[in-house]
């Protein structure tokens, strides 16, 4: 654990930042957001206790969506409340999802892990932005840099005011 916290005397900006991004890991490993907060204080942290929790609860929200859209799958709209709009992204589109493709490079034949995204006017389901993506891999086959195996929806975004 002291080597998490090498980081500490956080505070302000840095630290909220911190917690919502490298730091989330606390949130899922204990159970108690007081025991969280006496850790973080411990080693120099200065955070309102209300700003520590507004942001426990959006890092715990995040990390379930995370897992049902994991679960998620098949014809029906991905949920307006699984979109991101406090992503500060500048959106060429209103939707944005990012999927987590697995597959084999084409010359070695090792497996690869890698991001890609899928932009769109509207909101898409799990299957149509899948599709898309497959369609964008295998329609660049002189330049794709994997062949893809698995689809995983990691993230979907919409651009601040649609809903």
């Amino acid at each position: 654990m002291s080597d998490f916290l090498d980081i500490f005397p956080l505070g302000g900006d840095e630290l909220r930042n911190w917690l919502r991004t490298s730091g989330s890991g606390l949130f899922e490993s204990f159970t108690s957001g007081a025991d969280i907060l006496e850790i973080l204080r411990s080693e120099g942290a200065a955070i309102r206790t209300s700003d520590f929790y507004a942001i426990r609860r959006q890092v715990l929200e995040r990390v379930q969506t995370d897992q049902r859209m994991l679960d998620y799958g098949g014809d029906q709209l991905i949920p307006a409340a699984w979109h991101m709009d406090d992503h500060g992204w500048n959106l060429s589109q209103d939707y944005l999802y990012i999927v987590k493709v697995r597959g084999e490079d084409p010359l070695t034949y090792d497996p690869v892990e890698k991001f890609m995204s899928v932009s769109s006017s509207r909101q898409m389901t799990t299957e149509e932005v899948f599709d898309e993506l497959n369609a964008m891999i295998i329609g660049e086959e002189e330049f794709y840099e994997i062949i893809p195996t698995d689809f995983e929806l990691d993230r979907a975004l919409v651009r601040p005011g649609v809903y």
